[in-house]
């Protein structure tokens, strides 16, 4: 999808209401701009919230505290750095 938008001479954009809505891009959402050497794109910072689920938890780190499987991870690159 195409959509057409003016720079305001503050710099400014409006994203065009079909783009927004294509994109789920919603009051208060953070986006990032980034430069290529075609021009410039615009993504949508996702929710943490969003992200849930998508990770495969590995059967041992189920249900583990954070702080535990990061203690963990430290100790097995540890173990391999010093090897």
């Amino acid at each position: 999808m195409d959509a057409v938008a003016a720079v305001t001479s503050k710099g400014q954009v409006t994203i065009p209401k079909p783009i927004r809505d294509e994109s789920k891009i919603s009051e208060g959402d953070q986006l990032v701009f980034r430069a290529t050497d075609h021009g410039a794109v615009v993504i949508r910072v996702p929710d943490v919230a969003d992200l849930a689920g998508s990770l495969t938890v590995v059967g041992d780190k189920r249900g583990l505290a954070w702080a535990e499987v990061l203690a963990q991870a430290r100790e097995s690159r540890a173990r391999r750095l010093s090897r």
